[in-house]
């Protein structure tokens, strides 16, 4: 369960990226968005490895 609202909440925010990039005019929304992404990449598995280890126990 825990994963699927992960991937869930991934999915929104790779699609709200993806929309930031192709709205050429608002560059630095992109550009924040971008950088939330990748900072979500580096941390969802992180993130992922805790939920495992609570709901094993």
């Amino acid at each position: 369960m825990p994963v699927a609202i992960a991937g869930i909440t991934f999915g929104f925010l790779l699609v709200t990226a993806l929309g930031g990039t192709l709205n050429v005019r608002h560059l630095k929304l992109s550009t924040i968005l971008t950088v939330q992404l990748f900072g979500y990449l580096f941390v969802l598995p992180y993130v992922l490895f805790v939920l495992r280890g609570l709901w094993r126990g």
